[in-house]
């Protein structure tokens, strides 16, 4: 379809945020390069667009099982990575105030 953003640029920033992530298996490698582009100042919509461009899983589950399942992946991924994240910054601020 015509409302997906041009690919490469997401491509990119998965070679980059998935360069040395050590992972068991495929949707734990996606969910620490999120959680990786998410430190770093990407949004949930962004960690999704990349997700769709570059993770392999993701295409896996594309071809098996249809494009909304994989929509649905992404953005889970997406939510659950920034979720956990902002959770360890509001945990690291309470230590720092309690100290």
């Amino acid at each position: 379809g015509l409302d997906l953003p041009p690919q490469q640029p997401y491509r990119q920033l998965w070679q980059r945020y998935s360069q040395g992530v050590r992972a068991s298996n495929l949707v734990q490698q996606d969910y620490l390069v999120a959680k990786r582009a998410f430190e770093t100042g990407c949004n949930p919509k962004q960690i999704a667009l990349m997700l769709i461009a570059g993770s392999p899983y993701v295409r896996q589950i594309h071809q098996s099982q249809g494009k909304d399942i994989a929509r649905d992946y992404v953005n889970q991924t997406a939510q659950l990575a920034c979720r956990n994240v902002q959770k360890q910054k509001n945990f690291r601020r309470q230590q720092e105030q309690e100290l």
